[in-house]
């Protein structure tokens, strides 16, 4: 049994017992016993599904992580890369995270070798400690975030074109690769011209597009 499937079962037995257990008791007591019970529970499971999930991405497209790899330093409610990172760490692949220069309002892809190598910045999400710069064309694969996609491979940022500028410059062969939960993916987003689209949008669901990018 996967990963998802055993704590929703899981879950899905705590919800049982909570159901029964209220009926035992008064009616006021019930979302006492759900608050204490049920809400730490399941925010657990979803947390964990959370930080376990971008461990599963390699599992789903093995051959796609087996190159030099941008990474982004997980922001609030993006998914976490932490897993991955340390998996492609432990296996010996070049990862890059990207450094935010704010004042210039570029990002420098900076080679890390372990996870020690990062720190959690100012604004919330982890960076490299110190600039080993990686040349634009070594670059392979860049794992993007983002605020909202759409199944014709579209992104909305966070509005400043930090990662336009990295993918724009990107050697053909590069591959752009998009995380999301499944929710962020609508049919259909304003696009222009000179949006950069994604390769594949990856989320805990599906796979966007199915076939034919590698």
């Amino acid at each position: 049994m996967d990963f998802n499937k055993k704590y929703y079962v899981l879950l899905f037995i705590l919800s049982l017992i909570w159901v029964f257990l209220g009926q035992k008791c008064y009616n006021n007591f019930s979302p006492f016993i759900f608050f204490i019970f049920g809400l730490p529970v399941f925010s657990y499971l979803y947390f964990k599904s959370l930080i376990n999930f971008s461990n599963l991405l390699k599992d789903k497209e093995p051959e796609l992580f087996d190159k030099t790899a941008v990474h982004y330093g997980y922001f609030k409610n993006e998914v976490i890369t932490s897993n991955l990172i340390k998996r492609m760490l432990s296996e010996k692949k070049r990862v890059v995270i990207p450094y935010t220069d704010s004042i210039n309002t570029v990002l420098i892809p900076s080679e890390i070798t372990k996870e020690s190598d990062l720190k959690q910045n100012s604004f919330g999400y982890f960076e490299p400690k110190s600039i080993l710069p990686v040349n634009i064309e070594e670059i392979d694969l860049v794992i993007v975030p983002g605020v909202v996609f759409d199944k014709n491979l579209n992104r909305i940022g966070f509005g400043k074109g930090y990662y336009d500028k990295i993918l724009n410059r990107l050697k053909p062969s590069a591959k752009k690769v998009a995380l999301a939960h499944d929710f962020q993916v609508l049919e259909d987003i304003p696009a222009e011209e000179h949006d950069v689209k994604m390769d594949m949008i990856i989320t805990e669901k599906n796979i966007y597009p199915f076939t034919g990018l590698l």
